[in-house]
């Protein structure tokens, strides 16, 4: 019979086994540009996003856009993409990855 710190560790290494082939899967979309689809409206054209994180992007997410979207928890990550990576789409795919592995 198992003990429950040996039940927890057995699901900790599950755990961390999934987070790690979440990431060995999507880390091939951090060799990848922006799409054309919705990235301009979204991501390069939006001087909300582009602009990083600050309070009157964070009030504006609150809204909803021309794209009759409320997402506020997308702007933000878009946000922060942008202040830490710029507008370097690997940096966001990659941003994107962690937030799957999470």
């Amino acid at each position: 019979m198992q003990s429950a710190v040996g039940k927890a560790n057995v699901r900790w290494m599950a755990v961390a086994m999934l987070a790690l082939v979440t990431f060995i899967s999507y880390w091939p979309v951090t060799q990848l540009g922006f799409l054309d689809w919705l990235d301009p409206e979204f991501i390069y054209d939006n001087p909300h996003v582009r602009s990083g994180l600050s309070w009157e992007n964070f009030v504006w997410s609150w809204s909803i856009h021309s794209s009759g979207q409320w997402h506020p928890l997308a702007w933000w990550s878009s946000q922060l993409d942008c202040q830490l990576f710029g507008l370097e789409p690997g940096g966001h795919h990659l941003g994107n990855a962690l937030l799957h592995v999470v």
